[in-house]
């Protein structure tokens, strides 16, 4: 997993990954007005998505997306 700054962009934290890099974006906004006690829940819950491989089933989802389109 590689090391992404904070996203600048008023997005969701997210899990992404692109030809075998899987990235981890935080909003800069969101860490800031976060609790910190709160901040290791929110990376624990984005980790639970890379250790069940979750963003490989998204792409799964768009193939489907497409065949059915």
């Amino acid at each position: 997993m590689s090391q992404n700054p904070t996203a600048t962009a008023h997005v969701s934290p997210m899990v992404w990954w692109i030809g075998g890099r899987i990235q981890l974006a935080l909003p800069a906004a969101l860490l800031k007005r976060l609790d910190v006690r709160k901040c290791p829940w929110v990376l624990a819950h984005k980790l639970a998505y890379i250790k069940r491989h979750d963003y490989l089933m998204r792409w799964l989802k768009w193939l489907v997306c497409l065949c059915f389109w």
